[in-house]
């Protein structure tokens, strides 16, 4: 089974992997530190990482995009909204 659907049903499922959680601990941290060659390389890893970020009632406080831009990281930010641009329009 692919990993991006691997990560989906672990997902439903709790997420029973410890991977998924690893990979989105590293997701946070790279927004935190604006670290755009971290965000490329788990892109890499797995191209549908931005995907399990839903933004529904107003919850996107918590978001790596929203992180990254409450701490001026413009070019992590941008990099998330050239391959997601769906992320912004919750905001509009």
């Amino acid at each position: 089974m692919p990993r991006a659907l691997q990560k989906e049903t672990h997902s439903e499922k709790g997420k029973e992997s410890g991977e998924i959680d690893k990979m989105e601990r590293m997701l946070y941290d790279a927004a935190f530190e604006g670290n755009v060659s971290l965000l490329l390389a788990l892109l890499r890893e797995d191209p549908l990482i931005l995907h399990g970020f839903q933004l529904c009632e107003g919850n996107f406080t918590g978001s790596p995009l929203h992180l990254a831009a409450k701490l001026g990281y413009a070019e992590f930010a941008a990099e998330i909204l050239n391959r997601k641009p769906e992320l912004a329009e919750e905001l509009v």
